[in-house]
């Protein structure tokens, strides 16, 4: 049983609808919007706390408010536009519900290939080698994301100097293929291009890399996540495979991501961990940012590098030589789209079935599936 009572405040929060500032003589649009916002706070503490029942049941309340007891509908712009956000953002929370080992993306581990992030090891004389390394980065470089420059940072990217150089240099040299095509999507997504450098921290820019948690693909889909964003795992095919697929489900994820905490450096925790991890730990912990969440101790080490090593890889794929890295990018890959009305061995469609099998990661047998679209 939920129990609705009365409110004294509001709990703030990034992903809450926008309280329009008062007029000078309040409107009954100012006063449901108003109303519905103190209810919605109390649901927003329910999600957070786990009682989704008692959340829905707020929430539900939160949107009755906006809706006149009698009489035609509302026609306020300012109050549809806010109903709508009310509405987009109930949904968030009560995402929450979800199973959180099916959370965010690859619940904090990371591929094979790049555990050592967790822990990054770097010297003393390898972090200021870093750190006089960024002071000299004199190339008119700017960035679309925020690059924040802390000892966090200096640590993983001092790591990514020494002891992991290899790992980043093939990881790299393999982002050829893809970052032309990424940032394509990106910009069409309105995300910025610099958090493909999210694809090499997840997966080596890999297209089978998998994670312990069950987590796939370049961009490291959790098969539940996965599906939410339209990305088909079964016996047949793995759309988590499929690069510019799973492209476009990660930019969509990122930007819900920024829309729900508006801040990129939570998005991209929350990427690694899940919103859910995300948010009750700053509910937790008061933390209104991510560096302050990091220093808390209340996110994985995982995540808590995860950020950095995002920052250290922009730096390092923006100037890759005066990092220390001299790269040998593969190609871009180039290729045209067929669509088949029925199932077809690849064998019957060219040559070469390992090139077809390259161009397709996707597919998980040699036939190509049966979808009601071709």
């Amino acid at each position: 049983m939920c129990l609705l009572v009365g409110l004294t405040g509001l709990i703030g929060c990034s992903a809450n609808p926008r309280r329009a500032a008062a007029p000078r003589g309040p409107s009954a649009s100012y006063v449901a919007m108003t109303r519905a916002s103190e209810i919605f706070a109390r649901g927003r503490e329910a999600a957070l706390a786990g009682d989704f029942d008692c959340a829905r049941e707020y929430f539900a309340r939160a949107i009755d408010a906006l809706r006149p007891p009698s009489g035609p509908a509302p026609s306020d712009p300012q109050l549809l536009d806010f109903s709508y956000q009310l509405y987009e953002s109930a949904l968030r929370y009560e995402a929450l519900a979800g199973p959180a080992e099916e959370a965010g993306t690859s619940d904090g581990l990371m591929a094979s290939e790049l555990t050592e992030i967790a822990e990054p090891q770097a010297s003393e004389q390898a972090i200021v080698d870093a750190k006089e390394a960024i002071a000299s980065d004199a190339g008119a470089v700017t960035y679309d994301i925020p690059i924040t420059v802390n000892d966090s940072v200096l640590k993983v990217l001092a790591a990514f100097q020494t002891d992991l150089h290899g790992v980043i240099g093939r990881g790299l040299a393999r982002s050829g293929r893809y970052i032309p095509m990424i940032h394509r999507i990106f910009q069409e997504e309105g995300i910025p291009r610099d958090l493909a450098q999210i694809a090499l921290i997840e997966s080596s820019f890999l297209a089978h890399a998998s994670s312990p948690m069950k987590a796939h693909g370049i961009w490291q889909f959790m098969p539940r996540t996965g599906r939410h964003y339209g990305l088909t795992a079964n016996s047949i095919v793995d759309e988590r495979s499929d690069p510019e697929k799973a492209t476009r489900a990660a930019a969509r994820y990122l930007s819900y991501l920024h829309e729900l905490f508006n801040d990129w450096y939570l998005a991209m925790a929350a990427y690694n961990a899940g919103e859910g991890k995300i948010l009750r730990a700053m509910q937790r912990t008061g933390a209104h940012d991510f560096w302050e969440l990091s220093a808390s101790g209340t996110i994985r080490p995982q995540t808590q590098n995860y950020v950095p090593a995002v920052i250290a890889a922009t730096l390092i794929a923006r100037n890759p030589g005066h990092y220390g890295f001299d790269v040998e990018y593969e190609e871009p890959l180039e290729y045209e789209t067929v669509l088949l009305d029925r199932p077809v061995h690849l064998r019957h469609l060219a040559a070469s079935v390992g090139t077809l099998k390259s161009l397709n990661p996707e597919l998980t047998t040699s036939i190509t599936p049966r979808q009601p679209e071709g």
